[in-house]
């Protein structure tokens, strides 16, 4: 974590400081670093969530009754996925694309095609489209490991320009039909940004391709929305 540290700081002295309108990067990079202190102090990264609402939950979306998936491909269109990380709780990384739910075996999955968001508009898409694949949802279950995937570092909402790499597990229930399905995550972050995380998600079905919510809910909590810009 001192080298993590280390490595930030540089960027920062280097960038930020050159700057005086960069008051606002000060900020970020204190919230992070201190956030950085605290996974590695206090227990990980399993003591952070509470702040943005879990309470320790695994899925608060899901009662833990019957639990049954959509039927192949009667959930489409566009979809916006917010990822919520331990690393910046409440500053979601947005990803804007195209939902799927195709027969997979005897039951259903998710595809998900998507392009990372801008941080600073949450509209322009950046880089190439990527695809993500859940498991068959048996019982409803959801479970979709995302491999190492490069994050254009304009899409960074703790240090925008900063890129990091990421590789994550999502957790979590799709039962029946709705415009909203969420759960947790975990993973590691490596690059300049070095630390495992913990965290929730959020896919929001929206009306059409553009049609990203001013505060993008990214988890199951009540109180799980997004700061608009």
């Amino acid at each position: 974590m001192r080298v993590l540290t280390a490595n930030l700081a540089a960027i920062y002295v280097g960038g930020a400081l050159a700057c005086s309108a960069c008051a606002d990067a000060r900020g970020r990079f204190n919230q992070f670093e201190q956030r950085a202190q605290h996974l590695a102090t206090d227990g990980g990264p399993e003591a952070s969530i509470g702040a943005a609402g879990a309470g320790g939950a695994s899925d608060e979306s899901y009662d833990g009754g019957n639990c049954e998936p959509p039927a192949p491909n009667t959930v489409s269109g566009p979809a916006l996925l917010a990822l919520d990380t331990s690393l910046a709780v409440g500053k979601p990384i947005l990803f804007l694309g195209t939902i799927e739910t195709p027969a997979k075996g005897d039951s259903t999955q998710v595809v998900f095609h998507y392009y990372p968001l801008d941080s600073a508009d949450r509209k322009t898409r950046l880089g190439s489209e990527l695809t993500v694949e859940t498991d068959p949802l048996d019982n409803g279950v959801l479970y979709a490991h995302v491999d190492p995937t490069a994050l254009d570092g304009n899409a960074n909402p703790i240090l925008r320009g900063v890129p990091i790499t990421t590789e994550m597990t999502l957790h979590g229930h799709i039962c029946g039909i709705h415009p909203f399905y969420c759960g947790t995550l975990d993973g590691q972050a490596t690059g300049l940004l070095s630390a495992d995380f913990t965290g929730h998600f959020g896919i929001t079905l929206l009306s059409g391709p553009d049609d990203v919510p001013a505060r993008p809910r990214f988890g199951c909590a009540a109180d799980a929305f997004a700061d608009p810009l």
